[in-house]
């Protein structure tokens, strides 16, 4: 289905190529973008301080979110 951002809705869905996020893929993103970030690879880091905000892990660079919405509207497959 085709459509145009003003036809979209709060809480429509858009599909998308799969991407299997783990902790590889975002080693592979830190090592591209040279942001070796503690709170992306580090889960002792992520207990400290940071542990109050409840993301109870590593997290995925905001970046690298950015580029797969991106690859998703964009409609690439790779």
């Amino acid at each position: 289905m085709t459509t145009s951002f003003e036809n979209l809705n709060a809480g429509d869905s858009i599909d998308g190529p799969k991407f299997a996020v783990s902790r590889e893929s975002i080693r592979l993103f830190c090592d591209a973008s040279l942001d070796y970030n503690p709170l992306h690879l580090d889960d002792d880091y992520m207990k400290g301080n940071f542990g109050k905000t409840n993301f109870g892990g590593i997290i995925m660079h905001g970046m690298n979110n950015f580029g797969l919405i991106s690859r998703m509207l964009g409609g690439s497959s790779r």
